[in-house]
């Protein structure tokens, strides 16, 4: 999954997962930047990442909230 974020300090982007749409679990690993121009990055999820071997993920929000 590719994804644009803001190079700004006041925001935090989290990646999570779920299998339901109600359960949801933050991706552990940071995204991969791919590039930047100071002001935005492109960055890189791989997906599906496995939640566990009986809950394969099926759905992914990028939550975005303030430092």
């Amino acid at each position: 999954v590719l994804f644009g974020r803001r190079n700004a300090a006041a925001l935090r982007y989290s990646v999570e997962l779920s299998h339901d749409l109600t359960h949801w679990e933050p991706v552990i690993e940071p995204p991969w930047v791919l590039a930047g121009d100071g002001l935005v990055e492109a960055c890189f999820v791989p997906f599906p990442v496995q939640l566990s071997p009986d809950r394969p993920p099926r759905f992914l929000r990028i939550a975005v909230a303030p430092r």
